[in-house]
């Protein structure tokens, strides 16, 4: 069910106030990490990572073209498999937006769009995985997620087994401490 319009996201404000969280990307060490050792959180995934990992997810979030039935460029962010949300967002101005319910900085990365909506829903703090490589463009969006989670106080970390992200941009940190 697409939910254009009316769509109500204030249910999600906070949703998981305080909780640990993840976001999956798609890197190719996404395979590296041991899901079964992370179960009981919130988990985001993006695009088809639902086909590269073996782990329950809560949530995905896509980009895609919609042209076959609005026309418009959007993003779907399932809840439950059965509702899907269209999130309105921009692709010029470079911004981390805190209410998912304004438009969003989608930096042409799922991922990041994923930050945004778990920073909305309140998870603190958030393990990003399988950031293998970063564009330009998210590098960027990367700089002002950080910021904005620091300014409200909140944790994001850089848990990928690799990647060439800087620790200067999001802090590394072992998925070890939150193992079961």
């Amino acid at each position: 069910m697409y939910r254009l319009g009316d769509n109500d996201l204030t249910y999600f404000k906070d949703y998981h106030r305080g909780e640990l969280g993840f976001v999956c990307f798609n890197g190719e060490h996404i395979n590296d990490i041991d899901f079964k050792t992370i179960v009981g959180y919130p988990m985001f995934l993006v695009d088809d990572g639902y086909k590269k990992i073996n782990a329950n997810y809560n949530y995905l979030i896509t980009i895609n073209p919609l042209d076959n039935i609005y026309g418009i460029d959007h993003i779907t962010f399932s809840s439950d498999g059965a509702s899907t949300y269209l999130l309105n967002f921009n692709r010029r101005i470079p911004m981390f937006q805190t209410n998912i319910e304004k438009s969003i900085y989608s930096a042409d990365s799922s991922g990041y769009v994923a930050i945004q909506v778990a920073y909305y829903m309140g998870i603190n703090p958030l393990i990003l995985l399988g950031v293998d490589h970063a564009t330009d463009k998210e590098l960027v969006a990367f700089d002002l997620a950080y910021k904005a989670f620091m300014d409200d106080e909140r944790g994001i970390y850089n848990g990928s087994s690799w990647t060439d992200v800087s620790y200067n941009i999001i802090p590394r940190i072992s998925l070890d401490i939150y193992k079961e």
